[in-house]
């Protein structure tokens, strides 16, 4: 088997880019009393500050915290805070004992998506999950960009295959009785049913998605989405005329709100009115405890807050105290009132990362920013709050003195840019900060390294002939039986590495192409392509033999330099290089493979998301193939936001990519 790089398009793990946590997923109506009841002290310390003003209370708001530590509450609210400081919050943990991690029920590979992607890292799925939800106080179910639904009942975690190609919203009102909203096989907006045995297409609604689901009960079910509201009333969906809205929560048939991008509107078991306070308003999330205790996030003049309604009027618990953060959901927890989480995203100047806040009935405590971007949170009877995201993130949700998280389902996080394999029991995967992974047939494991370099390539000619190169020059060569770093002599970045005969390896990068002839304790010798000068990148090296390399790249990571280019070694020397600049084909060639001497095809980098140019050479011409429809391109994985690398085997394909996605296709 042979294998290689994707050039590195795809989002990085270790930026941290995503939606943060989407629109709000309000499985419960709570009961809970109006907030504003007295305050409970600040803990001492408090935790890290959020943004202006401090929790919710009545309209006549509450005491100023410090940067000490949040001030105690009084009988007409609850405590605040300033951007100096925020409020303190009462101790309180909650404990989901009863949560089982699904990784431990899934073999590699059995996890398998509709078009015949399987996962082998992180398990059981590496998909952007989206949505979660519990049904009754013994089962979760688990949805997103996927038509495979994560399930877990009494009898352990599940697969169960949906027809809906991505699910945005669960709510379930009993265990056999669950609803999932999202997207159809066929790209149209749709609802799904779990009757306890099967999960059922009942009801589509021309395009878009429908985004959000809630009910008070089996026969009070309202499904949103930006082009129609639904509601159930135990045997059909039915427009709900005038009102449109992409979140939807309540506390009982007669307390029901939606919002979306023209604001807020109530229910009030009559009729749906307008909440003229958020007229052009753009609500990120809504979240209903009860008649008197609701939660809103607003995007309004050119700010983000955060609004609580006591059951007369809305007040400002906090707005956001930088424009870096993009607040977009906010849930009740399992432990009601008193347990309130606020997901979004906050940039640091570099990086995007998570944003995570909680709000304990006293104050506000933002959480460490360790996770991976999330979409949705939910707090479940009898497993506490989880919270779900990128890369096949599952995790549960403490809040304390020191509010934080536990992954307890989720890959690496390092984006994984190459993969090579001899067969599909001997299986390399390459990545960030000195990630390597090796799958046996049976378990993947992660050998240990002494880098914490970017590795970016990995390729061999056997199970105990394996080469793997990365940043700042580095190489490590696997002899069958130790992985051991080998001396280059070279400081640039290296991008791509071929070999086709034991001792003879070709390694390529920034403005750098190299050459070992004799073995692992041989030297590399640069070499020069005739034609190839300045700052250039190779991206991929791959051959058919040792006198049969090609080799294809670009600009560099400045984006100096020329455009696509390949060139071919014929065992003695290296053609001038062919730049192939016609229609389709301008940018940089980030994959080369040889099918065979007159059958070789250069993939450029996405034109535009997941538009590739492809290139053809019939063993005398390149010939720019981008627009025609050949079925020849179909053996190449569609690329998508999380491809790095892919390899080809005799009768499957691999792909790898971020947050450390590993897959098998044997379609």
């Amino acid at each position: 088997m042979v294998g290689g790089r994707w050039a590195a398009w795809g989002l990085v793990a270790g930026l941290g880019i995503g939606l943060g946590c989407g629109g709000a997923d309000h499985q419960r109506g709570a009961s809970g009393g109006a907030t504003g009841q007295g305050g409970v002290p600040g803990n001492g310390t408090g935790g890290a500050p959020v943004a202006t003003g401090g929790a919710a209370g009545t309209s006549s708001g509450g005491a100023a915290g410090t940067t000490s530590g949040g001030a105690a509450g009084t009988t007409s609210g609850g405590a605040g805070g300033t951007t100096s400081g925020g409020a303190g919050g009462a101790g309180m943990t909650m404990s989901p004992s009863t949560f089982i991690s699904p990784g431990a029920n899934f073999t590699p590979g059995s996890v398998c998506d509709a078009d015949g992607w399987c996962w082998y890292d992180p398990r059981p799925s590496g998909d952007v999950w989206e949505a979660v939800a519990g049904a009754g106080t013994a089962e979760i179910w688990i949805g997103g960009a996927s038509n495979t639904l994560l399930h877990l009942a009494p009898g352990g975690w599940s697969a169960v295959t949906s027809p809906l190609s991505i699910t945005e919203g669960i709510w379930a009102a009993a265990a056999n009785d669950v609803w999932f909203v999202g997207t159809s096989q066929t790209e149209i907006a749709a609802i799904a049913h779990w009757d306890g045995h099967a999960v059922t297409l009942t009801a589509e609604f021309g395009s878009g998605e429908i985004n959000d689901v809630w009910g008070s009960g089996p026969n009070d079910v309202y499904a949103v989405g930006f082009s129609t509201v639904q509601h159930w009333d135990g045997q059909s969906w039915s427009t709900v005329a005038g009102v449109t809205g992409t979140l939807v929560s309540g506390s009982g048939p007669s307390d029901v709100w939606a919002g979306g991008s023209t604001g807020l509107e109530h229910f009030d078991g009559t009729t749906w009115t307008s909440v003229p306070q958020f007229t052009g308003a753009f609500m990120l999330g809504v979240a209903d405890a009860a008649p008197n205790d609701v939660w809103a996030v607003a995007l309004q003049g050119g700010g983000e807050s955060v609004e609580h309604f006591d059951g007369t009027a809305w007040t400002t618990s906090f707005q956001t105290a930088s424009s870096n953060i993009s607040l977009q959901n906010i849930v009740i927890g399992a432990g009601g009132s008193a347990d309130v989480w606020l997901c979004g995203s906050e940039f640091d100047g570099v990086n995007t990362n998570d944003y995570l806040a909680h709000f304990d009935g006293t104050g506000w405590t933002q959480a460490p920013q360790t996770a991976p971007p999330l979409h949705r949170a939910n707090g479940t009877r009898g497993f506490g709050d989880l919270a779900v995201g990128d890369g096949g993130a599952i995790l549960t949700l403490t809040s304390n003195s020191a509010v934080g998280f536990t992954a307890t389902e989720v890959g690496p996080l390092q984006t994984l840019t190459g993969v090579w394999g001899s067969s599909p029991t001997d299986m390399w995967a390459v990545g960030g900060a000195g990630t390597v992974l090796h799958f046996d047939g049976a378990t993947v494991a992660t050998v240990p390294t002494t880098t914490s370099v970017d590795l970016t390539d990995v390729w061999g000619t056997g199970p105990d002939d394996v080469w793997i190169v990365g940043r700042a020059g580095t190489a490590m060569h696997f002899d069958g039986n130790a992985l051991s770093s080998v001396s280059t002599g070279i400081t640039a970045d290296l991008l791509a590495v071929f070999t086709a005969t034991p001792g003879d390896v070709w390694i390529g990068g920034d403005s750098t192409l190299a050459h070992l002839q004799g073995g692992t304790f041989g030297t590399f010798a640069p070499v020069a392509v005739p034609g190839l000068a300045g700052p250039f990148a190779i991206d991929d090296l791959h051959g058919l033999g040792a006198g049969d390399v090609w080799l294809a790249g670009g600009h560099d990571a400045s984006g100096m330099g020329p455009a696509g280019f390949v060139a071919h070694f014929d065992g003695t020397a290296w053609s001038a290089a062919d730049f192939l600049t016609a229609t389709g084909g301008g940018d940089a060639i980030t994959r080369v493979w040889a099918l065979a001497p007159n059958d070789v095809w250069a993939l450029t980098h996405p034109l535009f998301r997941d538009i590739v140019g492809f290139w053809h050479f019939d063993g005398t011409t390149w010939t720019d193939v981008s627009a025609a429809s050949s079925p020849a391109t179909f053996m190449f994985p569609d690329p998508a936001v999380t491809l790095e690398s892919f390899v080809f085997g005799p009768h499957d394909r691999w792909i790898v990519g971020t947050f450390g996605a590993w897959e098998r296709n044997t379609q």
